[in-house]
C-alpha cells in the first residue's frame, strides 16, 4: 500500500494518469496510459478505468 492507495507496482488506484492513445476492437476497448514511473506506457483495459478529463484516467480496484 502507498498511502491511503492501493499499487500492483505499476498502477496506483484513484491515481490520474496521462492517455496516450485508445485501442478498440470488437467489444474490446483499451487505453495506452503512462504509469507510476512516469516513462512506460502500456496498455490498460478500459473497463476499470474512470475518465476525468479528455486526457487522464483514474483505474478502479479491478485493474
Amino acid at each position: 500500500m502507498l498511502g491511503s492507495k492501493e499499487s500492483n507496482g505499476w498502477l496506483t488506484i484513484g491515481k490520474e494518469y496521462v492517455g496516450v492513445s485508445v485501442y478498440g476492437r470488437g467489444d474490446r476497448l483499451d487505453y495506452r496510459i503512462v504509469g507510476d514511473d512516469g516513462f512506460t506506457p502500456a496498455l490498460q483495459s478500459a473497463s476499470p478505468t474512470t475518465i476525468v478529463s479528455p486526457l487522464t484516467m483514474v483505474p478502479s480496484e479491478n485493474c
